[in-house]
């Protein structure tokens, strides 16, 4: 299973999102940061699991606000279809991986930290046709 931040830059994208049953591109945020609309189009498929989060750089930790299984993908769009599940959750990355969420909107998730996270028991329990 492979685990992908979308920042959240607004709350209004969040709702647009879930709503939409997509991902709205958010803006890159530094200069090293990759186009984020063209690593979504390009790097993230079906049976994928994107975590819209923020990074609180105050208490140094993400805060997960919703969960999407990439279901499907639009070919000529190049937009993932998702089925979205709110919740409430806080990430703790390392020193390297709040390096990434501070310069990167869009990144795909290290199998340890994802690990670490729980991310895929939580998925299962959101999404039991993961099983």
């Amino acid at each position: 299973m492979k685990f992908w931040r979308v920042d959240i830059q607004s709350q209004d994208t969040v709702e647009q999102s879930i709503d939409g049953g997509t991902i709205i591109a958010p803006k890159r945020i530094s200069s090293a940061d990759l186009e984020p609309a063209e690593v979504i189009a390009q790097k993230i498929a079906k049976d994928h699991v994107v975590l819209l989060a923020r990074f609180d750089a105050m208490r140094q930790h993400g805060m997960v606000e919703a969960i999407g299984l990439v279901v499907d993908k639009d070919r000529k769009a190049k937009k993932p279809r998702l089925k979205w599940k709110r919740v409430s959750k806080q990430l703790s990355p390392t020193p390297t991986g709040i390096t990434q969420w501070k310069t990167r909107a869009v990144f795909k998730f290290a199998d340890e930290p994802a690990k670490r996270y729980g991310l895929e028991k939580l998925v299962k329990s959101l999404f039991p046709e993961t099983e």
